[in-house]
């Protein structure tokens, strides 16, 4: 034990036999542990135990804490005049310690490793200070040293990362060693140098002394050591500077002049500064602690100031400031970024202020800056990038603005984190970002967060609550979290089924421990199907505002019940053009209020330039108010009647509205996003989409109508009662479908054509029949294992051709219909026109006389003819998807014939439309499928992975490979599944070759 430790012990020692410990409460609440002497008390520590002191104070303990004048044994006052050894060690929630006038004694380590301490006020008739009485007080940024202090012992400010500067009396002549250790700048007020036993500070601080002392301070016995630290108090100490850069040189330099550079400690700089200027500031200013720059501009400079980097305008470049002894930094509010590395191992490094346009904190900047525990980020910040904060061990809390998008792998890794705010804005959380902050206990995920990387949170033993507001769980990987997560409790929203699919999924199953709460929110979104209402929670704002909503493609919101209404305020529905969308199902009558009320419905179709897509809005749109475009636009229209009368169509659309349940096409100049925000929209009620009628001299060009999905969902086609096809687009090209052939979903706000028959006057939309994306990709998969299973109608046998290109990319598709009770001639019920596309490569149809087709539904006998349309000369390919009948193809022009069912027949060709090149012809052959459809009554379709079977009631169908080997049987109609290859098929002793692609 030291000899003056063994004092205080000894003392204590025999006041503890001439003097009891009391207790008493104070007003607030707290109570004191003190000894009497006399009428004097000495506030101290309660023993010790499990390898710590017991402070003295107990019960409500405040965080700014004001000691007693004066303390009681029932109601004897006595005054106190000294705080004892230990007395309020470890006591980490204190920020702030009064101590009255009278204590003139404050033992060792009285507060030491009070973390939370910010400022203390000694009184003056202290003379002494303590060994390590304010030891690692790490957070502490004010204290006075009063006139009367002498001494300062060993290590009594050591730790104290935060103070800025300390200034040490005129009459203070003995300091201990490490006294001052992890301050940036003491000021000795005394010319004449206190008596010290080794460093007093570290190789980071700097003493400042009178000028005229200098010489006798760097010669001192035990100065020596460090006397390139000891700096003449000069009007540069404190610098103020404005400076312009300069092409060939420092404009700090040039205003503060060489000699002095190490005489700044603390600078401020206005102006304009470059790359000379990060040298001087990184290397010729060895004793600068404290930088503020949010005056100053970062102007660009070819000058080198750090291997293979320059200056660029309104950057904070790479390594501007590597491995300085900066204590606080204010950045320019110029800039915009921060290059890598450019305060990393700055070890002392205590206070940062992000400022200004700043958007991204690059790949380590702030790593390894051990001392640092104060960070104020700028509003706008949207990035931290990877080990930004890397081993900040002394950031205990960060408060990032809402601004922020993304925090990047092992950002955070290895601080000293014990709260986190994370912005609701965030959506990804990245490798390891705050791995190894084992005092983290509470970690709250923002309604916005999308994802979470591997080990993000991995050991951060601590952690005690997690909240999520997210309705859907993050998918993350298993390794998030601690396995210690175990005992943490899951917070998830009470929303249908949120408990049950965290409780399910991976990387959250691992909480043993769920509670339901209900989060307010700003903005949700979701990625997948969630229904509320129906006895299930809905969703709230926050405050008295509704909650907005982001649906993103693919995602469904179902409002079910109607004996509430789910409002929200701003909803995005986002849709990917030609491709998937987000869908919103609610009910009401088509008019009057329902259970789903939206304030603006904003759809944001992603759209590609210079490509056409076709829409139907069940609102009426004002083209200039209620869109907003990427680009310049053009909106067209289709008008039956022109169509009826010349075989053209198109119009762009005059004035300014779009029609509701019109169908439209839209064309950009420019990539992005149209918007068309509808107001209070409505969702429910079955709808009618009524048909004209365009009387024409060729059926093909009669009563053409442009129509569409009037629902903000999908919608099963097939469900309506209409079943003559429709022509989409898909991008490209036209396509038919057929409801009795094709299972065919419509896209919200998909515009198709229709013509209308005599037999119908308008299409019914059944509100039953609405759906989801994903409902939709389950349903129509359903729907082909039942079309399957049911094989092939033998009266209708299908072929589907198509195109390809030389990328062997399907271009078009066409569709003849084999059925003898049809007419060659044009049937608005089963056949579609073909509609040309000037955007795809090449087109694919069949043709009666002069009629295009794109479905041709026809007798068997005879040639089919098959046209086709070519951009540019080259190659193309014609191929079979589904075949139900043995065809070949014809090609006229080489006098070549091709069977179909080996695959694709590749050609070249020139430039232009060609009517009469290629004819389709039943095959002959002998031992195919369609001898054997005439021995056996049995019909084989090949499909995509195998083969679909028709008239075969009663029959055992088996299948073998070309070797004889059995790999399939079937009892009567449906479809067998098959690899690729070649296969003999067997019914009733007759055996045809099958291709299967």
């Amino acid at each position: 034990m030291k000899a003056k430790q063994f004092i205080f012990t000894l003392l204590a020692f025999f006041a503890s036999i001439t003097a009891s410990a009391e207790t008493w409460t104070d007003a607030n609440g707290t109570e004191w542990y003190f000894y009497t002497n006399g009428s004097n008390a000495t506030i101290a520590n309660r023993g010790y135990n499990h390898g710590d002191y017991i402070p003295s104070i107990s019960g409500t303990i405040p965080t700014e804490l004001i000691i007693p004048q004066t303390v009681y044994i029932g109601g004897t006052p006595y005054t106190v005049t000294s705080i004892g050894e230990f007395a309020f060690r470890s006591c980490s929630s204190l920020t702030s310690i009064a101590i009255p006038d009278d204590v003139t004694l404050i033992g060792e380590e009285a507060f030491a490793y009070c973390s939370c301490l910010t400022s203390v006020n000694i009184p003056n008739g202290v003379t002494s200070i303590s060994n390590r009485v304010f030891w690692n007080c790490s957070n502490l940024t004010s204290i006075n040293i009063p006139n009367n202090v002498i001494s300062i012992g060993i290590g009594a400010l050591a730790g104290c990362s935060s103070l800025t500067y300390i200034n040490i009396p005129e009459r203070v002549t003995s300091i201990g060693s490490a006294a001052f250790q992890g301050i940036s700048r003491v000021n000795f007020q005394s010319t004449i140098p206190a008596t010290i036993s080794g460093n007093i500070g570290d190789d980071y601080t700097v003493y400042f002394v009178p000028a005229s002392a200098k010489a006798t301070y760097c010669s001192a016995e035990n100065w020596t050591d460090f006397a390139t630290q000891i700096v003449a108090t000069s009007e540069w100490n404190d610098a103020d500077i404005t400076v312009t850069a300069q092409d060939k040189g420092s404009g700090i330099q040039y205003v503060i002049g060489e000699s002095n550079l190490e005489d700044v400690s603390s600078l401020k700089v206005n102006g304009s500064i470059n790359g000379y200027d990060f040298l001087i500031l990184r290397q010729k200013m060895p004793n600068l602690r404290i930088l503020d720059m949010e005056d100053a501009n970062v102007v660009a400079n070819d000058f080198i100031y750090f291997t293979g980097n320059h200056s660029e305008d309104n950057v904070l470049g790479a390594y501007a400031f590597y491995q300085t002894k900066l204590h606080s930094i204010i950045l320019p509010s110029s800039i915009v970024s921060i290059g890598t590395y450019a305060f990393s191992g700055c070890k002392n490094l205590n206070y940062v202020k992000l400022n200004g346009a700043l958007k991204i904190i690059d790949q380590g900047v702030f790593a390894e800056c051990s001392s640092l525990n104060q960070i104020i980020f700028n509003d706008g910040l949207q990035e931290i990038n990877p080990n930004a904060f890397y081993w900040c061990s002394m950031l205990s809390e960060i408060n990032l603005p809402e601004s922020v998008t993304r925090i990047g792998s092992t950002a955070f890794y290895h601080c000293n984190l014990k709260k986190i705010h994370l912005p609701k804005h965030l959506k990804s959380i990245e490798f390891s970002a705050f791995s190894n902050n084992n005092l983290l206990s509470i970690i709250e995920f923002p309604e916005g967060l999308e994802t979470i990387g591997s080990g993000a949170f991995n050991y951060c033993t601590n952690i005690k609550t997690v909240l999520v507001k997210t309705p859907e769980p993050i998918t993350i990987p298993d390794g998030v979290f601690p396995t210690s997560i175990s005992s943490a409790t899951l917070y998830v929203p009470e929303l249908a089924t949120s408990r049950e699919k965290y409780y399910w999924a991976n990387g959250w199953s691992g909480f043993l421990n769920h509670v339901e709460y209900h989060p307010e929110y700003d903005t949700f979104y979701l990625t997948d199907d969630y229904e509320v209402g129906d006895g299930k929670d809905q969703f709230s704002g926050e405050g008295d505002n509704d909650p907005n909503a982001d649906l993103r493609p693919e995602s469904g919101f179902i409002k079910e019940g109607e004996e509430d209404t789910q409002n929200l305020g701003d909803v995005d529905q986002n849709i990917n053009g030609n491709g998937s969308g987000a869908s919103i199902i609610g009910k009401d009558d088509g008019e009057n209020a329902g259970n789903l009320v939206i304030d603006n419905l904003n759809i944001k179709i992603s759209v590609n330039a210079n490509t056409w897509y076709f829409f139907c809005f069940p609102y009426d749109v004002f083209i200039e108010s209620d869109c907003t475009y990427p680009g310049d636009y053009v909106w067209k229209e289709y008008q039956g009647s022109e169509r009826a009368s010349n075989g053209k169509g198109w119009r762009t659309v005059p004035g300014n509205k779009l029609h509701a349940q019109n169908g439209y096409a839209f064309k950009t100049t420019t990539t992005g996003i149209l918007t068309v925000t509808i107001k209070q929209p409505k969702f429910g009620g079955s709808r009618t989409s009524v048909l004209t009628e365009y009387p024409a001299d060729n059926a093909q060009n009669a009563s053409w109508n442009f129509v569409g999905n009037p629902y903000s969902c999908y919608f099963d086609f097939q469900e309506s009662a209409f079943d003559a096809p429709i022509t989409v687009w898909n991008g490209t090209t036209y396509e038919a479908f057929n409801p009795a052939d094709d299972d065919y979903h419509l896209r919200p706000y998909e515009a198709f054509f229709v013509q209308k028959m005599n037999i119908t006057d308008d299409i019914q939309f059944d509100e039953d029949y609405r759906e989801t994306y994903k409902q939709s990709q389950k349903k129509q998969q359903n729907q082909v294992r039942e079309r399957r299973a049911r094989g092939l109608n033998p009266e209708r046998l299908l072929l589907n051709l198509y195109i390809t290109d030389e990328e062997a990319s399907v271009v078009d598709k066409t569709r003849v219909v084999l059925n003898d009770k049809a007419s060659r001639s044009y049937e608005m019920k089963c056949d579609a026109a073909k509609f040309i596309s000037t955007d795809a490569n090449a087109q694919l149809y069949s043709l009666e006389g002069t009629t295009q087709y794109s479905i041709n539904e026809r007798p068997a006998n005879g040639d089919i003819r098959l046209g086709y349309i070519a951009q540019k000369a080259g190659k193309l390919s014609i191929g079979a998807g589904r075949m139900d009948q043995q065809m070949i193809l014809v090609d006229t022009e080489l006098n070549v014939t091709f069977d179909l069912s080996l695959g694709t027949y590749d050609f070249e060709t020139k430039a232009g439309s060609f009517d009469g090149r290629f004819l389709l012809r039943a095959s002959n052959e002998q031992t195919g499928i369609n001898a054997l459809r005439q021995q056996t009554g049995t019909v084989i379709g090949t499909q995509p992975g195998g083969i679909a079977l028709g008239g075969a009631e009663g029959k055992t169908i088996s299948v073998y490979t070309t070797g004889g080997a059995k790999v399939a049987e079937q009892d009567g109609n449906g479809f067998v599944a098959l690899k690729s290859g070649v296969y003999v098929v067997s019914v009733d002793g007759v055996s045809a070759k099958v291709n299967v692609k």
